[in-house]
């Protein structure tokens, strides 16, 4: 049975380390003792039976392609779904990849991050990266492997985003997607002309308060196993233990039990009183997100 009607979106967290340390990520050294990595072969026999309109491989809190088992998992989930996978990431293991094996999945989506046309400028995003490197993984990859790229704006690096664009452009034939950060720091601000398609002031702000209606077809894995309606856990706690996909063996068990968990966890986590991150995930993502082009930026440039 496949519960089509009841999930629209898989979002998974392979692992929480990362060989960079990008500005606001709560990603560990690779060598950190608390390293961890999702064990997919628990969860691939649960959420298969779901039939999503997506599957994203995210980055929150590591670096995706570092999971030692990537390409297993990449195979497995183009095996199992038509629909768009789309993995996030920062470039640098592209190389790592078994092309051979994966090439043939064309609903495979590699997100990966261009955030600079220089070294210099990349880096104030992504702390230890090395944008050479991922320029030339792209040049060896681009006509293998679907690629898009994404450039996250804010406040240090708005005025490079054409530039950025014209680039690539030239560099490698694809065009830059855009869109405004959505980690703020003491360093990473928010851009100073906001994204006409995906503006994100009222992130910003902080300071949403209006209940906002749930959005109950969505499952995050993090990568502990625990599950989540989404990923506003990160940034609220509150006393609803989760549960864990590794607890279960059928899909409709899990399937039952996640949805009571997400409804309380969700009444708990509004009662906070700052429901901006709900306001995100359950309403705007879902509504009003899409990524700017080129052109859509040259408009508030």
């Amino acid at each position: 049975m496949q519960y089509n009607k009841f999930v629209e979106f898989i979002e998974l967290s392979l692992n929480n380390s990362c060989q960079l340390q990008c500005q606001g990520c709560p990603s560990l050294n690779p060598g950190h003792k608390n390293k961890r990595e999702l064990d997919f072969s628990k969860v691939l026999p649960i959420i298969k039976d779901f039939n999503p309109k997506e599957v994203f491989v995210c980055g929150n809190d590591g670096e995706p392609l570092e999971h030692s088992d990537i390409n297993i998992i990449l195979e497995q989930l183009g095996e199992n779904f038509n629909q768009d996978i789309l993995i996030a990431t920062n470039g640098e293991n592209l190389m790592s990849l078994d092309v051979q094996r994966l090439s043939k999945y064309e609903n495979i989506v590699y997100q990966v991050a261009i955030d600079g046309p220089t070294q210099e400028i990349h880096e104030l995003t992504r702390s230890g990266g090395n944008l050479e490197l991922v320029f030339k993984n792209i040049t060896q990859l681009k006509d293998k492997l679907n690629i898009e790229l994404i450039f996250s704006r804010h406040k240090l690096n708005e005025e490079y985003a054409i530039k950025t664009a014209d680039l690539v452009r030239d560099k490698f034939g694809l065009d830059l997607l855009f869109r405004d950060t959505t980690l703020v720091t003491d360093r990473i601000r928010p851009p100073k002309k906001k994204s006409l398609r995906g503006n994100m002031d009222f992130l910003y702000k902080k300071n949403h308060s209006a209940p906002v209606k749930p959005w109950f077809k969505r499952i995050y894995i993090n990568s502990d196993g625990n599950c989540y309606p989404c990923v506003s856990f990160i940034y609220g706690k509150t006393k609803v233990e989760p549960i864990s996909i590794y607890s279960y063996n059928h899909t409709f068990e899990f399937f039952s039990d996640f949805i009571k968990f997400s409804k309380e966890f969700c009444r708990c986590f509004q009662a906070l009183g700052n429901t901006t991150q709900c306001k995100l995930n359950c309403d705007f993502y879902m509504n009003n997100f899409e990524y700017d082009n080129l052109e859509s930026i040259r408009k508030i440039s």
